[in-house]
């Protein structure tokens, strides 16, 4: 996925179980800037996708959810509005 006009996403995407592990590199002019996992999981209790993601060198971690509203879209929140999706500012 192109980002910009020197700047590209490469995705490799595995599937694990009920979910899919996601390898992400950011490359600009050639270099790779910055280098991203996602673990996404299949849970039934919500009937959402959770999704933790860590960027290489990074001591920060996000957890987030994804649920599917129709065939080809879906809403993406920060896991702590997974029990009360209402709170979430919708754009």
């Amino acid at each position: 996925m192109e980002l910009g006009k020197d700047t590209t996403v490469y995705s490799d995407f595995t599937t694990y179980g009920t979910g899919v592990d996601v390898n992400m590199k950011f490359v600009s002019k050639g270099k790779t800037f910055m280098e991203r996992r996602i673990n996404w999981a299949y849970d039934k209790t919500s009937n959402s996708f959770i999704g933790l993601t860590q960027t290489k060198g990074g001591d920060v971690v996000s957890l987030s959810a994804a649920e599917w509203i129709s065939k080809n879209e879906y809403f993406l929140a920060d896991y702590k509005y997974i029990s009360n999706p209402k709170g979430i500012q919708r754009e």
